[in-house]
């Protein structure tokens, strides 16, 4: 396969020779193939990109949809893993024989993969290695430690096999939305424009609410809760093969500005760790590292208190999971709205609150009621600690190092607060969930202030 320069320049030999610009029709639009493009659409970059910065393929370039679909069913099918797995597992762990304790250690465990794969995966994206055979082999060794989880049993096998699964699988988060940014730069530096990022991750929300359904059907009529990881292998197998209809990465790199052509001679990954030092990233990233330790007590112990507390059958635990992530759809569609009308420090900080008295709220009442209203808090939630840091580390990345700094936050972020938080919230648990959903609040609330106080963003990248 055609890659870098030599690739662009054999892409852009079979493009047809340049044309006169197409006068605009009745409408104000430019008529190109047969397609209506606004006029601030180039007809020069539809007709004759400069191969040297934009490396996307012939059929992609008038229609700027086309590449973005398959990029939109790898976003589908790498939460439907997640939607398989994570409402799921704290149950199917303790049906396993493990302890509250060992449940907390081996979330905490599998939360190693966030630090070691990812920034690893992201360096080989940014440093030319195409990004769609890396995620190619992600999703066939996912699928086959998940096949492996499907009968396992024992504290030791099963930490080793979920940690090994979440090693394969946790570096695509951070490779696809690298790949969607780097996109989105090649599209818009030529004149188009690309649908923005919440508008492509919430197609990620979308597939994560599909196997709480079904799997609610399999686990009500019997099936085994173990089953979860058939179908997750599955989902797997499905992204291994959408990887080959993703658009091919851009690997010749555009012109750098700023901090990106300062620090040109540099590594990817050190360059990304020095952006990440500046003030306003480095508040988001404490404030976001609080606020991570403090969700985990509610992502590794939900499933948990919804059997033991409110009294309900496991099947239940995807469909409710399915009510607030329902709710996220709307924050999701809102978030360009809500970003503009209040900024992004607010937003933060809202949510850090959101979050703490969602917690609180299961801590004071094991009531069905309440398990299932605190559902409608999620949205805002998600937005804060899973869609506003990708967004702001996108603004303030250079080109040479998008991915990397991407990879970075997941590894010394995420990863981090997810192995501080689990093992922590693993202890407290064991004494009672209440206490664990208290002091998930209190972090929550310190989050909160850090945004209000310390965050203030940067309007553009630099």
């Amino acid at each position: 396969m055609p890659s870098g320069q030599g690739a662009c320049e054999s892409w852009n030999e079979s493009l047809p020779a340049p044309v006169p610009p197409t006068p605009p029709n009745a409408t104000g639009a430019v008529a190109i193939s047969g397609l209506d493009v606004e006029p601030r659409v180039s007809p020069a970059w539809t007709a004759a990109a400069n191969p040297a910065t934009l490396c996307l393929p012939p059929p992609y370039l008038p229609d700027v949809a086309a590449p973005v679909r398959p990029l939109k069913a790898q976003y589908f099918l790498s939460y439907g893993v997640i939607g398989n797995i994570q409402p799921f597992m704290p149950l199917l762990l303790k049906e396993r024989g493990l302890t509250l304790p060992q449940v907390g250690y081996v979330l905490a465990a599998s939360s190693v993969a966030v630090i070691v794969t990812p920034v690893l995966i992201a360096f080989l994206a940014d440093a030319r290695v195409d990004p769609r055979r890396l995620m190619a082999g992600i999703y066939l060794l996912s699928g086959l430690t998940a096949l492996a989880l499907w009968q396992v049993a024992g504290f030791w096998p099963v930490l080793i096999l979920y940690t090994l699964h979440c090693l394969a699988f946790v570096p695509a988060m951070s490779l696809q939305d690298g790949m969607y940014f780097r996109l989105q730069r090649d599209v818009t530096r030529h004149g188009g424009t690309l649908e923005p990022y919440h508008r492509v991750r919430v197609w990620g929300t979308l597939g994560f609410i599909l196997p709480g359904l079904f799997l609610f059907v399999l686990i009500r009529s019997g099936v085994p809760t173990s089953v979860l990881m058939l179908t997750a292998a599955g989902y797997c197998a499905i992204g291994a093969f959408n990887t080959f209809l993703l658009p091919e990465g851009c690997s010749a790199r555009g012109p750098e500005t700023g901090d990106a052509g300062e620090e040109a001679h540099r590594l990817p990954t050190v360059a990304a760790a020095r952006a990440m030092l500046r003030p306003d990233v480095l508040a988001l990233c404490v404030g976001m590292f609080i606020a991570q330790v403090a969700i985990t007590a509610y992502y590794g112990f939900y499933p948990i208190y919804l059997k033991d507390r409110a009294g309900l059958g496991p099947e239940w635990a995807g469909l409710i999971a399915d009510v607030g992530v329902t709710v996220e759809i709307v924050f999701m569609l809102a978030f360009g709205r809500l970003e503009r009308r209040f900024g992004m420090h607010k937003l933060l900080a809202a949510g850090a609150v959101c979050t703490a008295f969602r917690v609180l709220l299961l801590a004071a009442s094991g009531s069905v009621a309440v398990a299932v209203g605190t559902q409608f808090l999620h949205g805002m939630m998600v937005l804060v600690l899973h869609v506003l840091p990708a967004v702001y580390l996108n603004r303030c990345a250079g080109d040479r190092y998008r991915t990397s700094m991407q990879a970075l936050y997941a590894m010394l972020v995420t990863g981090g607060a997810r192995i501080t938080g689990n093992a922590l919230a693993g202890q407290a648990a064991a004494h009672n969930l209440e206490a664990a959903f208290i002091g998930s609040a209190g972090l929550a609330l310190v989050a909160a202030v850090i945004f209000a106080t310390m965050f203030r963003e940067r309007k553009a990248a630099t």
